[in-house]
């Protein structure tokens, strides 16, 4: 029998939460912007009843770990650790800018992909990513940089994210094929990607997890905001 995996993504301004097993793959996600927190335990109730399943029945709980905004990493962190305690599952924390890169070969077959997220204060949180042997290699892990810092290793790469708009002239140089702006983190990916890890082995006890924070930083100073 297939296993049955709940994901949950917080990272950006949507609350994301996905379901999937032997039942297909069913998703909720809600622009929520600082209110995730409140949505995430009322969506995933509503997707368990929706596929007729309890908590007991599955397989894992997947999150989204980052990077990404502070405080949605926080929570996807904490409601996956506390739903897994509560039934004694494993956790599969999953790249967030991967599960967009997921995203951009689901929808438009791109099997090489740098992945740029605004992260705020002239910044962006990128990687990059090549799908070989159906699974995602990194080419370059998870950092915070100026959008001019950016670089890409291979051609031919799709840039997938906001930052690809937000940042459209200091990403000039990256010459991407391809440019997927509405590429966001989405639950559904996450768990698509959680599955592969599951398979793997590759789980964590609820204890263990933890969300990959690549800014200490969180807010400029007066001085700082004026200099930009």
């Amino acid at each position: 029998m297939s296993p049955s995996l709940l994901a949950l993504e917080t990272s950006t301004e949507f609350c994301s939460i996905a379901l999937i097993g032997p039942h297909g793959v069913l998703l909720r996600h809600e622009h929520t912007g600082a209110q995730s927190s409140m949505r995430v335990l009322p969506l995933v109730q509503a997707l368990l009843d929706e596929a007729q399943l309890g908590l007991s029945d599955l397989s894992a709980i997947a999150f989204g770990a980052g990077p990404g905004a502070f405080t949605g990493l926080r929570g996807a962190c904490a409601h996956a650790q506390g739903l897994a305690f509560g039934a004694d599952l494993p956790i599969i924390a999953v790249d967030t800018l991967m599960s967009c890169a997921e995203r951009a070969r689901q929808e438009e077959g791109h099997l090489h992909v740098l992945v740029a997220l605004d992260a705020r204060m002239g910044e962006a949180y990128w990687g990059q990513y090549e799908y070989i042997n159906g699974r995602w290699q990194t080419h370059t892990p998870p950092q915070l940089s100026r959008p001019t810092e950016i670089s890409s290793t291979q051609s031919n790469i799709c840039l997938a994210g906001n930052a690809s708009t937000i940042f459209a002239e200091q990403l000039a140089h990256i010459n991407a094929k391809h440019t997927l702006p509405l590429c966001m983190p989405r639950a559904d990916c996450v768990a698509q990607l959680a599955l592969s890890h599951l398979a793997a082995g590759e789980v964590l006890r609820p204890e263990q997890a933890q969300p990959i924070y690549i800014r200490n930083k969180i807010a400029l100073t007066i001085n700082e905001r004026n200099a930009c």
